[in-house]
């Protein structure tokens, strides 16, 4: 296992990997998109990297655009071939997950709310399912 990126002070206490689909991680970082939703809770609170899945096919890329659409507006979405893929783009804090819609993003059955979104220098990373932590790196590569 290598781990060689060098997260700052704030986000390297509790470093922690969600990685998300495209084009969903993108409007996580850019587009105001302030929840990802998943089958299951977090008691974990705190600073998370974004990490943009390695694979995105042509049916999830037009059901993201025919959803965000109405919330964004389709001028707004990149292209396929403009979205970064397979490594870390950004980062956020995860503030709640709950079952409640408070957002427009919300499609259940269970919430994991973020804030403060912002995009960091592309790495190279292979993602793992639910919140990676840093003991759980196994099937976790940085470059």
């Amino acid at each position: 296992m290598t781990f060689k990126f060098n997260p700052d002070a704030k986000y390297q206490k509790a470093l922690r990997l969600l990685t998300i689909r495209q084009p969903w991680a993108w409007a996580t970082i850019y587009a105001g998109r302030d929840v990802e939703c998943r089958p299951w809770r977090t008691p974990y609170r705190g600073p998370v990297y974004i990490v943009a899945h390695r694979r995105m096919t042509h049916e999830d890329y037009e059901a993201f655009v025919a959803f965000a659409s109405k919330l964004i507006g389709p001028s707004t979405i990149p292209s396929p071939d403009a979205l970064l893929r397979g490594g870390i783009i950004g980062r956020a804090t995860l503030i709640d997950c709950t079952a409640k819609a408070r957002s427009k993003w919300f499609t259940g059955p269970c919430g994991l709310y973020l804030a403060d979104p912002e995009p960091v220098p592309f790495r190279k990373c292979k993602g793992s399912r639910g919140l990676v932590t840093s003991d759980q790196f196994a099937g976790v590569v940085c470059n």
